[in-house]
């Protein structure tokens, strides 16, 4: 899955982090108030998909991000993908990491750049 124009415009106007957009669950957008919750990173410390442990944001503080409607729309499609692909994985035959991340791999790992 490509992610590279959600990637770069929710980095380019929200001033996140890498590691705080990556740790971007579902629950963090508020669709509306266009608002983004940041109140997490993640690291991995071998770069793994698989590997990754969540962590503090380097302020140890969470903020909240109010967002261009423009691109809160494009995160909501993104959320709406990413949900209907979860439900192909429901029949438990393919192994899925259900966390809600925005932004994730086909198999429901995080993805990082």
């Amino acid at each position: 899955m490509d992610l590279d124009k959600e990637w770069f415009f929710t980095l380019a106007f929200s001033g996140m982090r890498p590691g705080e957009l990556v740790a971007l669950k579902k629950s963090d957008l508020d669709f509306n108030k266009n608002t983004i919750r940041i109140s997490k990173t993640l690291y991995s410390e071998k770069n793994n998909m698989k590997e990754y442990m969540p962590d503090t944001t380097k302020t140890n503080r969470s903020r909240i991000i109010d967002m261009d409607e423009s691109i809160m729309k494009m995160l909501k499609q993104l959320v709406r993908s990413n949900d209907r692909h979860k439900m192909k994985y429901r029949t438990g035959i393919e192994d899925f990491h259900d966390e809600d991340f925005i932004f994730q791999r086909s198999n429901g790992y995080v993805f990082r750049k």
